[in-house]
């Protein structure tokens, strides 16, 4: 909108982190966020170092004090913005942020902190939205300020047997197709009768414990109802579907995949090496997903000088280590 418009404003209630689509050497953001190691290494963190280190990390693209965007929540208290073009345009001086709206005239806006700007010809609301399931006539389904009460965002915990289930009813970071995909194959087990809910009572405790546990992390929010991390809720279908792999069996019989996915991005394939309705074309598409991510981009080749063979080296050397400190640590 900046682009073709005379002067864009960008209002905003409490600020927001910003992330860009394009992160270190290149590679997509969202290919970075999902790499196995770092995300083990920045979960087993302190929450206030881990929200310390992304803030750092965020603050050398985009210096958040200077462009009036600094919010006062935590990195991990919020879904982040995602721009690459946001810093251009705020220097370009084709935006100009703003504080909330106080109240909107007949061709001006008012803003919290006393401005005016007039002659504005077009405001967009992007507020969310709520949702709910209006075409489902049952109390289990009904929805109220965007909290839903659905086991793993799929089961009613009140219908017994299940007989009906929803699939992608949860805001991952990161890729939702994913996690939506996995959730279908859980569901599929279940109404199969290959796999069992728990009882009435354990499912709304996780439904209470996923909610309580969104409260005390995110701001108070409706757009914060139905939040998942993107790799422990794998993982949680995973395991309820039978087939999240195991690492260190991996490294055992097959140590180039184990290292191979312990340093690189979490795919989907991966939960189709073991349990129910494997692929056999699983293990080459994990060795090959970073050539998929770098192919497109890679229109004019260069000759690249690397120490392949010293990089496999030191990955396999971090690996066993890492993996032989898991196996004494699980075997206590």
């Amino acid at each position: 909108m900046s682009k073709i418009s005379k002067q864009t404003y960008l209002s905003t209630r409490r600020g927001a982190w910003i992330l860009n689509r394009v992160s270190d050497n290149g590679i997509p953001f969202d290919i970075i966020l999902t790499y196995r190691l770092q995300h083990a290494i920045l979960s087993s963190l302190p929450e206030w170092l881990a929200n310390y280190l992304a803030e750092r990390w965020l603050e050398k693209r985009f210096n958040h004090t200077l462009f009036g965007l600094k919010p006062a929540h935590r990195f991990n208290s919020q879904h982040p913005t995602v721009s690459d073009d946001l810093a251009n345009r705020l220097i370009a001086g084709n935006v100009i942020v703003k504080p909330d709206v106080r109240r909107l005239h007949k061709r001006s806006v008012e803003f919290v902190d006393g401005t005016v700007v007039e002659d504005i010809d077009v405001i967009f609301c992007a507020t969310g939205y709520l949702f709910g399931f209006p075409f489902v006539d049952h109390k289990a389904f009904e929805v109220k300020d965007n909290v839903v009460n659905l086991y793993k965002y799929a089961f009613p915990p009140d219908i017994n047997p299940p007989t009906i289930a929803v699939i992608g009813c949860f805001q991952p970071i990161g890729g939702i197709m994913p996690v939506s995909e996995l959730q279908s194959r859980w569901v599929a087990q279940v109404l199969k009768g290959n796999t069992r809910l728990p009882s009435s009572e354990d499912m709304w405790k996780d439904v209470v414990g996923k909610r309580e546990a969104m409260a005390k992390r995110y701001v108070n929010s409706t757009r914060h109802t139905i939040q998942v991390d993107f790799i422990p809720f794998l993982d949680e279908l995973a395991e309820l579907a039978g087939c999240k792999p195991n690492l260190f069996r991996i490294f055992l019989t097959d140590p180039k995949l184990a290292i191979t996915m312990l340093f690189g991005p979490r795919c989907p394939y991966e939960y189709r090496l073991v349990g129910p309705n494997t692929w056999p074309g699983a293990r080459d598409a994990i060795l090959t997903v970073m050539d998929r991510v770098k192919y497109p981009l890679m229109t004019r080749k260069i000759p690249e000088n690397n120490n392949t063979s010293i990089i496999t080296f030191m990955r396999i050397l971090v690996a066993g280590i890492i993996i032989a400190l898991l196996a004494i640590f699980f075997s206590r």
